[in-house]
């Protein structure tokens, strides 16, 4: 229903008004999120923010839209980009203008949405994962294509476990059960 960017403003405009203001002005300094390498906020105070984004770099196109777009907004006092850094400083009203609104549509203009929804994946994550495909690859060429480790896990499972039933008929222990329904499991999704 909400996209990425609403998810941010929503979230910014909630925090704004259940955070109480510390300060004599009345502002509040309520910091943005940042997203690693894709737009990052280096410095914020209220009227004022410094962002990164590396799309940024060597890129007068985006230089331009941003600053064409922003141009338009009443309450921007100065809209800066710095093509050869990445860098965006924004001094703005904060009467007239919202932090948050700013951000997300720094976000939009620039189309890092898709981006910032990307999920991520730990290094150690997609590093064990490359070594369970290496494994499974290795399986499946040695047998010739009969059969891979998705299969011969399964399957290993479902041998311990009618062993395991055989061996104790009357015990009906719960291990033997457990490993059938992994068996299952693993089968009907396809493949661990």
């Amino acid at each position: 229903m909400f996209g990425l960017t609403s998810q941010i403003m929503i979230g910014y405009y909630l925090a704004s008004k259940m955070l109480k203001s510390n300060k004599k002005d009345g502002s509040k300094n309520i910091p943005l999120p940042s997203f690693k390498n894709i737009i990052e906020v280096k410095h914020f105070l209220a009227g004022r923010v410094r962002i990164y984004a590396p799309k940024l770099v060597n890129n007068e196109t985006d230089k331009n839209l941003l600053s064409t777009q922003f141009s338009k907004i009443d309450g921007i006092n100065e809209f800066q980009v710095n093509t050869l850094t990445g860098s965006i400083l924004v001094l703005y009203d904060i009467n007239k203008v919202d932090a948050g609104i700013l951000y997300s549509a720094i976000i939009r203009l620039l189309e890092l949405e898709p981006l910032i929804d990307n999920k991520k994946t730990p290094l150690v994550s997609r590093e064990i994962k490359q070594v369970g495909e290496a494994f499974n690859q290795g399986i499946f060429e040695k047998t010739n294509g009969i059969i891979d480790a998705e299969t011969i896990i399964p399957v290993s499972f479902i041998i311990l476990a009618l062993k395991e039933i055989y061996n104790n008929p009357s015990a009906g222990k719960p291990g033997a059960y457990t490993l059938l329904w992994w068996a299952y499991n693993i089968l009907r999704r396809g493949g661990a």
